[in-house]
Protein backbone atom coordinates (compact mmCIF):
# COMPACT_ATOMS: atom_id res chain seq x y z
CA UNK A 1 0.00 0.00 0.00
CA UNK A 2 2.92 2.42 0.84
CA UNK A 3 3.75 2.64 -3.09
CA UNK A 4 0.59 2.64 -4.37
CA UNK A 5 0.16 5.75 -1.95
CA UNK A 6 3.86 6.94 -2.77
CA UNK A 7 2.82 7.23 -6.57
CA UNK A 8 -0.97 8.92 -6.25
CA UNK A 9 0.28 11.25 -3.63
CA UNK A 10 3.47 12.37 -6.08
CA UNK A 11 0.63 12.67 -8.77
CA UNK A 12 -1.64 14.74 -6.95
CA UNK A 13 1.56 16.83 -6.14
CA UNK A 14 3.28 17.26 -8.63
CA UNK A 15 0.50 17.39 -11.62
CA UNK A 16 -2.90 17.77 -10.08
CA UNK A 17 -3.67 13.90 -10.88
CA UNK A 18 -4.94 10.65 -8.91
CA UNK A 19 -2.57 8.65 -11.21
CA UNK A 20 0.61 8.73 -12.84
CA UNK A 21 2.46 6.52 -15.57
CA UNK A 22 4.94 4.02 -13.29
CA UNK A 23 7.38 2.41 -15.36
CA UNK A 24 7.78 -0.18 -12.37
CA UNK A 25 4.41 -1.18 -12.29
CA UNK A 26 3.46 -4.35 -14.62
CA UNK A 27 6.50 -3.17 -16.95
CA UNK A 28 4.48 0.55 -17.65
CA UNK A 29 0.98 0.93 -16.05
CA UNK A 30 -1.32 3.73 -15.31
CA UNK A 31 -0.77 3.69 -11.11
CA UNK A 32 -4.16 4.80 -9.14
CA UNK A 33 -6.45 3.10 -11.63
CA UNK A 34 -7.97 -0.39 -11.19
CA UNK A 35 -5.05 -2.08 -9.09
CA UNK A 36 -5.24 0.66 -6.30
CA UNK A 37 -9.29 0.61 -5.71
CA UNK A 38 -8.90 -0.51 -2.47
CA UNK A 39 -6.22 2.25 -1.43
CA UNK A 40 -8.29 5.29 -2.33
CA UNK A 41 -9.06 6.35 0.91
CA UNK A 42 -5.52 5.42 2.18
CA UNK A 43 -4.26 7.60 -0.79
CA UNK A 44 -7.06 10.99 0.25
CA UNK A 45 -5.56 10.65 4.14
CA UNK A 46 -2.06 11.18 3.06
CA UNK A 47 -2.29 13.61 0.76
CA UNK A 48 -4.70 15.70 3.09
CA UNK A 49 -2.26 15.36 5.89
CA UNK A 50 0.82 16.21 3.58
CA UNK A 51 -1.11 19.32 2.73
CA UNK A 52 -0.59 19.80 6.29
CA UNK A 53 3.27 19.03 6.54
CA UNK A 54 2.50 15.59 8.00
CA UNK A 55 5.29 13.48 6.61
CA UNK A 56 3.83 10.73 4.33
CA UNK A 57 5.63 7.97 6.04
CA UNK A 58 3.66 9.34 9.33
CA UNK A 59 0.51 9.54 7.76
CA UNK A 60 0.40 5.89 5.91
CA UNK A 61 0.93 4.68 9.73
CA UNK A 62 -1.29 7.45 10.85
CA UNK A 63 -4.20 5.62 8.54
CA UNK A 64 -3.24 2.09 9.87
CA UNK A 65 -3.49 3.23 13.35
CA UNK A 66 -7.00 4.11 12.49
CA UNK A 67 -7.73 1.07 11.18
CA UNK A 68 -6.57 -0.55 14.31
CA UNK A 69 -8.61 1.95 16.62
CA UNK A 70 -11.88 1.68 14.05
CA UNK A 71 -13.27 -1.54 15.01
CA UNK A 72 -14.30 -1.66 18.47
CA UNK A 73 -15.08 1.97 18.11
CA UNK A 74 -17.54 1.41 14.80
CA UNK A 75 -19.37 -1.31 16.14
CA UNK A 76 -20.02 0.29 19.71
CA UNK A 77 -21.58 2.85 17.44
CA UNK A 78 -23.24 0.31 15.52
CA UNK A 79 -24.97 -0.59 18.91
CA UNK A 80 -25.95 2.56 20.23
CA UNK A 81 -27.73 3.66 16.64
CA UNK A 82 -29.74 0.43 17.27
CA UNK A 83 -30.74 1.77 21.08
CA UNK A 84 -28.80 -0.66 22.07
CA UNK A 85 -27.69 -0.41 25.86
CA UNK A 86 -24.46 0.71 27.01
CA UNK A 87 -23.29 -2.38 28.43
CA UNK A 88 -24.47 -4.07 24.80
CA UNK A 89 -22.34 -1.73 23.07
CA UNK A 90 -19.38 -2.03 25.30
CA UNK A 91 -19.53 -5.75 25.06
CA UNK A 92 -19.58 -5.43 20.72
CA UNK A 93 -16.68 -3.45 21.37
CA UNK A 94 -14.89 -6.31 23.20
CA UNK A 95 -16.09 -8.93 20.86
CA UNK A 96 -14.66 -6.67 18.01
CA UNK A 97 -11.33 -5.94 19.63
CA UNK A 98 -11.09 -9.71 20.50
CA UNK A 99 -12.01 -11.10 16.77
CA UNK A 100 -9.62 -7.45 14.96
CA UNK A 101 -6.90 -8.94 17.81
CA UNK A 102 -7.07 -12.55 18.07
CA UNK A 103 -8.92 -14.24 14.71
CA UNK A 104 -6.49 -16.04 12.60
CA UNK A 105 -8.35 -15.04 9.20
CA UNK A 106 -8.72 -11.18 10.55
CA UNK A 107 -4.89 -10.96 11.86
CA UNK A 108 -3.61 -12.68 8.58
CA UNK A 109 -5.21 -9.95 6.65
CA UNK A 110 -4.33 -6.91 8.57
CA UNK A 111 -0.94 -8.41 8.71
CA UNK A 112 -0.43 -8.75 4.97
CA UNK A 113 -1.17 -4.74 4.19
CA UNK A 114 -5.31 -5.62 3.67
CA UNK A 115 -6.16 -2.79 6.21
CA UNK A 116 -8.61 -1.27 4.27
CA UNK A 117 -10.87 -4.34 4.04
CA UNK A 118 -10.89 -4.29 7.73
CA UNK A 119 -11.96 -0.87 7.81
CA UNK A 120 -14.85 -1.13 5.47
CA UNK A 121 -16.21 -4.34 7.50
CA UNK A 122 -15.79 -2.25 10.91
CA UNK A 123 -17.92 0.41 9.63
CA UNK A 124 -20.22 -1.22 7.21
CA UNK A 125 -22.82 -2.41 10.86
CA UNK A 126 -23.13 1.13 11.38
CA UNK A 127 -24.22 1.91 7.40
CA UNK A 128 -26.56 -0.87 7.91
CA UNK A 129 -27.54 0.58 11.62
CA UNK A 130 -28.61 3.47 10.17
CA UNK A 131 -29.96 2.22 7.35
CA UNK A 132 -32.44 0.09 9.89
CA UNK A 133 -32.86 3.00 11.89
CA UNK A 134 -34.34 5.10 8.79
CA UNK A 135 -36.64 2.60 7.88
CA UNK A 136 -38.14 1.97 10.74
CA UNK A 137 -38.20 5.91 12.21
CA UNK A 138 -38.22 7.71 8.85
CA UNK A 139 -35.97 10.33 10.94
CA UNK A 140 -34.30 12.40 8.53
CA UNK A 141 -31.16 12.72 10.59
CA UNK A 142 -30.28 8.68 10.07
CA UNK A 143 -30.40 9.09 6.40
CA UNK A 144 -28.13 11.62 6.49
CA UNK A 145 -25.90 9.93 8.52
CA UNK A 146 -25.95 7.20 5.82
CA UNK A 147 -24.99 9.41 3.11
CA UNK A 148 -22.16 10.14 4.76
CA UNK A 149 -21.05 6.60 6.00
CA UNK A 150 -21.71 5.12 3.19
CA UNK A 151 -19.44 6.90 0.56
CA UNK A 152 -16.89 7.05 3.13
CA UNK A 153 -17.37 3.22 3.58
CA UNK A 154 -16.78 2.81 -0.55
CA UNK A 155 -14.18 5.15 -0.50
CA UNK A 156 -12.19 3.27 2.13
CA UNK A 157 -12.68 -0.04 0.36
CA UNK A 158 -15.11 -1.21 -2.93
CA UNK A 159 -16.20 -4.52 -1.60
CA UNK A 160 -18.03 -2.41 0.93
CA UNK A 161 -20.69 -3.43 -1.94
CA UNK A 162 -20.65 -6.75 -1.67
CA UNK A 163 -20.74 -6.59 2.28
CA UNK A 164 -23.57 -4.43 2.49
CA UNK A 165 -26.40 -5.39 -0.67
CA UNK A 166 -27.80 -7.93 0.46
CA UNK A 167 -28.50 -7.08 4.40
CA UNK A 168 -29.51 -3.39 3.31
CA UNK A 169 -31.53 -4.91 1.24
CA UNK A 170 -33.26 -7.72 3.19
CA UNK A 171 -33.92 -4.33 5.04
CA UNK A 172 -35.70 -2.57 2.63
CA UNK A 173 -37.99 -5.33 1.69
CA UNK A 174 -39.08 -6.18 5.07
CA UNK A 175 -39.73 -2.44 5.63
CA UNK A 176 -41.31 -2.09 2.69
CA UNK A 177 -43.88 -5.37 3.24
CA UNK A 178 -44.68 -3.66 6.86
CA UNK A 179 -46.29 -0.91 4.90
Amino acid sequence: QFGQTLRVVQGLRGWGKSWVWDPHLNAGFPNGTIFDADNKAHELFCWLLGLLGVSLPVAVNLFILLGHLMPPLALFAAVRVLRGSEAAAIAAALMASMVWNFDSMTRWAWWVGMISYGMAAALAPRAFALLYRYLEEGRLRHVLWLWVVLPVIHLIHPYAFVILTVPMTAAYVAAFRRQ
